[in-house]
Formats: structure tokens, C-alpha cells, sequence
């Protein structure tokens, strides 16, 4: 089952107004977060510009917030640098998507911002 269609709105909207907010107007020619929906999760990444090609973005994946119908609970997953997810263990499931948001915006691991 996929996520539900209020639930895909209201998590669409919070993650919208996160990387309007994250990255300062200034830099946005160069960087910009960008989210994308995939089946039951969603992918949160950073875009930056390739100063080689113009036009071209390279996109570096964040974080993915995974939904699980049967409990209406999201779950956080981090991008290791050899390209493979790991679910954030540390951080329980929960059905509050911004408590996910605000646990990837603290980032106390270094697993997502550095």
C-alpha cells in the first residue's frame, strides 16, 4: 500500500519549506535540496551545480524517510559513500515525519550533513 494521499501532501509541504529554508537564496544557483517520492519513500538530496557542464546538476543523496502502511510510522535511513542505505537504528519509527526532519537537521552522527 502506498502512502496515503494526505499523508503524501502534508509531507510533501514540510519537506518543501525545509530546503526553501536550508539553503540561502544566494547560493541556490550552485546548491539546492530537492526531494523526490519513490513507491513508499522518499529521497531527500542535495543538488550542486557541475561548474564543468553547465546546466548539469550532480545529485548527492541525504537521507530517505521510508513509510510502512501497516503502522503508519516513517523510518529514517542514511547514505553510506560506497552508496548503500542503512536504517537510522537510533532513531525509532514514528508516524511525526518532522521529528525525522528535525533528527536529519540536528544530525548529531555527521551522517547526513558531515
Amino acid at each position: 500500500m502506498s502512502i496515503p494521499t494526505r499523508e503524501k501532501a502534508l509531507v510533501a509541504a514540510s519537506l518543501e519549506r525545509y530546503c526553501d529554508l536550508k539553503v540561502p537564496a544566494g547560493l541556490r544557483e550552485r546548491v539546492q535540496l530537492d526531494f523526490r517520492f519513490e513507491g513508499n519513500g522518499i529521497t531527500l538530496f542535495e543538488r550542486r551545480a557541475r561548474h564543468q557542464l553547465p546546466g548539469q546538476w550532480r545529485e548527492l543523496p541525504l537521507a530517505s524517510f521510508r513509510y510502512v502502511a501497516g503502522t503508519g510510522h516513517w523510518f529514517l535511513f542514511w547514505h553510506d559513500p560506497e552508496g548503500s542505505w542503512h536504517r537510522a537504528d537510533e532513531t525509532p519509527g514514528t508516524a511525526d515525519f518532522e521529528a525525522l526532519l528535525a533528527e536529519v537537521d540536528r544530525d548529531p552522527l555527521g551522517r547526513f550533513w558531515g
